[in-house]
């Protein structure tokens, strides 16, 4: 879908070249001698003539001249020029670079045509021996062939010079072999590909472009390239030698004003791109008409160490030159549109466009690199969520042009990527070497692999609508790939120290965007230094691992402060098999279908192990049958309003005696999972919603295409294991809880104790506590049949499964002290029957197996008593009992151990710690007042499933903002 926008009110492009051109006429020279008409870098002090900042200001000067008769600007630059002829003689002896012939060269030239007839013949003259007299670099770098091809041209068709033409037909040749076949153009072949050489010598090429038709085509392949890497905030300069440098900017400016003329199909595209990246480069203008080497907010001071000093006037006159002939571009009127979401390509530059609805990223293969730095692969280049970019590197450092400053910090400080090292050595990155970049095994899915120095780096990579998911893997030389001969980084993340960053054990947001990077997989996230660098203070978080491991990482923009819009499907993993006596899980995921705020649920519950279908075969026939029977068909089964129940089927019996057998039948239930997501038509991706950390494998092959991941935390499960379960399947099954929490996006909790457990792991906790259905639970109508357990008044009833949670010994002590107390157990013993000895032999303890729901809820209304008679500890104080929502629907008095619920309930419950006490609190409830029913049921009434599944949808909502 392509957006219309005006993200930004678009800048008088005129004004700023003006403004940049005043400043650099208040740097020039004017007092007599050696450096007269030179540009001095207010910076250093220094001229450094050899660096062309004059003949660039001369061309600009030369420009405005030509179109308003400005005398000020005839005279500044016969001055700039007079100090190129003066000093080119001997090279500028105070320069300590190679003099830039080739772009002073065509810059003089250029000039010397704006300015003919606006000076007498003796300068004219000169002028012409400059010309004559001109030489060429020893430099193959493609931008420099491009402007000695330019400037030949040129100079032929000033003086005709018949050596001129062939040669300069031989370097055109030369810069449009330099182009790719998807449009990008090296600067140094089959080692280099810097996004602003690209744009500079394409705009090289727009001078030459009537010489011969395949120029005109070479600009459009060259523009959709750089269109296709251009952020939604107008960065485009984001790759290789150069990378954030102003002229940069300026020259693609120009080169998408030309290329709307050019490229009518794509017009409305290039307007866009032009627009973007002029509202980047004016953000960046300082008042006094300058702007950084750099775009980035560092003080002056700190800023210009990255670089030598004199390159800040040097690439201003750049920057300004290149401003200048873009304002006299006229672009086609028409709407601007930024390109379409789509994933682009750029095969033989090794080079992946994303862009989504909500971000952008650019991801490279890695290149050898040439000049200055290497380009490095596998990293990010670009993230961009909305306008605020995540991540934006790797720039530097290098020697030479990143300054005497960079050579202190290793890649660490620019690479979004696993890294590895010696002992004492520097960090090694995966840079310096030609990597690849392939299509992964479906849409949105793509590898990258480079390997240099005996390591190999993988990442693979899936985008969705609304994330970025990657992992990442690195194998080590042979020989060094313990723990004692190398050190390793699974995750190294560098980020702008903005002050907006929170971190957590596996987790960093931007607080101001709402952004979230969740890394898995290796030590926890931990600060690994705050460094300067070239765009800014950086902050490097780092995880430990070790070499083979994979880690992975998660993005994904946070929810809007407000409002939302419409939900894709939800697929939920169900921790509890699908029975007549629902639960939270089936109560949530119904509702959020039946109130219209999933399209699509599908709801998938535990697997039907074969054994229990060959051992019992007449169950297929009965009542009970139905998940046996859904296992068999192995298709969803639509429940109405949307909703889908699905049951896996595990085909190997022996999974508890034989681990092989149970991995079998794990390998199996996650291709099944696979099969019913296929066939669930959820086209635009779908809410993943998990119960228990025994999902946490689910992640690895539903998570690709979960546009929000969700855990509903109801249990704290370790904890509540049996006893007897031996402590190392309590450790691991809380290493998975931790791992589980970690990977979510969003995690929904009943009780705070467990909203503030998940916040360390997860920034979006968000406390969701139970409900209950007061159409369900309700109280008795008057003509009621009262059910025939209610004949042995006084009656007190516990709804629910009966678990190891059930306090029995309290249970059988108050039964034993009133036995004229009838004591209900309503609900399936699904604990190991052992646990229920006590109770054995006690006449007024009934024990009623599993109850179809309606009747269950009606003999709850009728108890005189509700009980929750519940073991208190580290369990029991995270919880919140669906079943005191269920008492109070009925208006029914509670009692209850003091167990973790809800404040809103603790008025109407009374807690006992003892037999004794749970007693005396039965006593009181049965002797209270009739009014309490109804107090109680209004404060029930509070708290519905509809009300609270409308509440999770307002919180799913609000992670699906609308466009």
């Amino acid at each position: 879908m392509e957006v219309v926008t005006a993200r930004f009110p678009e800048p008088d492009i005129e004004a700023l070249a003006a403004k940049g051109l005043a400043w650099l006429a208040r740097c020039q020279v004017s007092e007599p001698g050696y450096d007269q008409g030179g540009i001095r870098d207010p910076l250093d002090g220094k001229v450094i003539g050899d660096h062309y900042a004059a003949t660039h200001f001369a061309w600009a000067c030369s420009l405005r001249h030509a179109e308003t008769g400005d005398s000020d600007m005839l005279r500044a630059a016969r001055s700039a020029l007079s100090f190129h002829q003066r000093t080119s003689l001997d090279e500028y002896p105070p320069g300590n670079w190679d003099y830039h012939w080739d772009f002073n060269n065509l810059a003089f030239a250029e000039s010397c045509l704006l300015l003919a007839g606006s000076v007498d013949a003796a300068e004219t003259e000169a002028w012409r021996g400059t010309l004559e007299a001109w030489k060429t670099n020893p430099h193959w770098a493609v931008n420099w062939v491009a402007m000695r091809a330019a400037a030949h041209f040129l100079r032929h068709d000033l003086l005709a010079r018949p050596d001129d033409l062939p040669q300069a037909e031989k370097w055109l040749d030369f810069v449009l072999g330099a182009q790719l076949p998807d449009g990008g153009i090296e600067d140094v072949r089959s080692a280099s590909l810097p996004s602003q050489y690209h744009a500079y010598t394409a705009c090289l090429l727009h001078r030459l472009l009537g010489r011969r038709p395949a120029v005109g085509r070479a600009i459009v392949a060259a523009a959709r390239w750089l269109l296709a890497i251009t952020a939604p905030d107008g960065e485009m300069n984001a790759l290789g030698r150069g990378q954030g440098q102003i002229f940069g900017y300026a020259c693609a400016i120009y080169l998408f004003r030309v290329a709307a003329t050019l490229d009518p199909e794509m017009a409305r595209h290039h307007r866009w791109a032009a627009q973007a990246v002029l509202g980047r480069l004016a953000r960046f203008q300082t008042t006094e008409g300058w702007w950084p080497l750099v775009l980035n907010g560092l003080p002056v001071a700190r800023r210009a160490g990255w670089y030598d000093y004199h390159h800040l006037t040097v690439y201003n006159a750049f920057a300004v030159l290149w401003l200048s002939l873009a304002a006299r571009v006229a672009m086609p009127e028409g709407d601007s549109a930024a390109p379409p979401p789509g994933d682009v390509w750029l095969r033989q530059s090794g080079i992946l466009a994303v862009r989504r609805r909500h971000y952008f990223a650019l991801f490279a293969a890695g290149r050898q690199g040439a000049g200055y730095r290497t380009e490095a692969g596998i990293t990010p280049h670009d993230i961009t969520f909305g306008d605020e970019p995540f991540f934006r590197g790797p720039l530097g450092p290098g020697p030479g042009k990143y300054g005497s400053r960079a050579a202190g910090f290793g890649q660490e400080a620019h690479c979004f990527a696993p890294l590895w090292r010696k002992p004492g050595e520097a960090w090694q990155a995966p840079a310096g070497a030609e990597g690849s970049l392939t299509p992964g095994r479906g849409p949105g899915h793509w590898r990258l692999a480079l390997e240099t120095g005996g390591a190999r780096w993988e990442r693979e990579l899936v985008f969705g609508d609304r994330f970025i998911h990657g992992r990442d893997r690195l194998a080590l030389p042979p020989g060094i790939g313990d723990a004692a001969m190398a050190e390793v980084r699974g995750h190294n993340i560098p980020l702008a120290a903005t002050g907006r960053l929170e971190t957590g054990r596996g987790f960093v947001r931007d607080s101001a965007s709402g952004t979230t990077l969740c890394v898995w997989g290796g030590e926890s996230l931990a600060p690994a230094g705050t460094v300067e660098a070239a765009r800014g203070d950086t902050v490097i978080l780092a995880g430990a691992g070790r070499p083979g491991q994979t880690w992975g990482w998660r993005l994904r923009q946070g929810p809007a402060t407000t409002g939302g819009g419409a939900l894709p499907g939800i697929v939920c993993l169900s921790a509890d098999p699908w029975s007549g006596l629902w639960k939270r899980k089936q109560r949530l995921l119904f509702e959020l279908s039946r109130l219209g705020h999933s399209p699509r649920t599908l709801y998938i519950e535990p697997g039907v192990v074969m054994t229990e279908i060959v051992e019992h075969p007449g169950r297929l026939l009965g009542c009970g049958g139905e998940r046996q029977r859904r296992a068999l068909k192995g298709r969803a089964v639509n429940q109405g309003h949307g909703f889908s129940l699905a049951t896996p089927l595990l085909p190997w019996p022996g999974q508890r005696t034989f681990p092989a057998l149970g991995l079998a039948n794990r390998r199996s239930w996650l291709r099944q999972l696979s099969h019913f997501v296929a066939r669930a038509g959820l086209a635009d991706g779908y809410v993943l919603w998990l119960y228990h950390p025994s999902h946490l494998d689910a992640l690895d092959v539903l998570g690709d295409r979960a546009e929000l991941i969700v855990y509903d935390w109801t249990d704290d499960w370790a904890a509540a294991l049996p006893p007897e379960r031996a402590q190392a399947e309590r450790v691991a099954l809380d290493a998975r809880q931790e791992a589980l929490l970690g990977r979510c996006d969003l995690v929904f909790t009943v009780s705070r104790a467990l909203q503030d457990r998940a916040r360390g792991a997860c920034p979006e906790a968000v406390l969701l506590p139970n409900a209950t259905d007061p159409d369900v639970f309700r109280p008795p109508a008057p003509e009621a049949t009262p059910h025939p357990l209610a004949a042995g008044r006084p009656m007190l009833v516990y709804l629910s499964q009966i678990t190891e949670r059930l306090d029995v010994q309290l249970v059988a002590a108050v039964a034993g002290a009133r036995p004229g107390w009838t004591l209900v157990l309503v609900g399936p013993v699904v604990c190991d029957p052992s646990c229920l000895d006590p109770l054995r032999g006690l006449n007024n303890v009934v024990l009623t197996g599993a109850m179809p729901y309606d009747e269950a809820a009606s003999l709850t209304a009728q108890a005189d008593v509700c009980l929750l008679p519940h073991k208190t500890g580290a369990l029991t104080g995270t919880l919140d009992p669906i079943k005191l929502y269920d008492y109070l629907a009925t208006g029914r008095p509670i009692v209850a151990t003091r167990v973790a619920m809800h404040p809103d309930l603790e008025a109407h419950v009374r807690l006992a710690d003892t037999p004794g006490g749970f007693i005396e609190a039965v006593e009181d409830a049965l002797a209270e007042a009739e009014e309490a029913a109804q107090c109680r049921r209004r404060a029930a009434m509070a708290h519905t499933w509809t009300a609270r599944a409308t509440e999770a949808a307002a919180v799913l909502q609000r992670f699906f903002p609308q466009d």
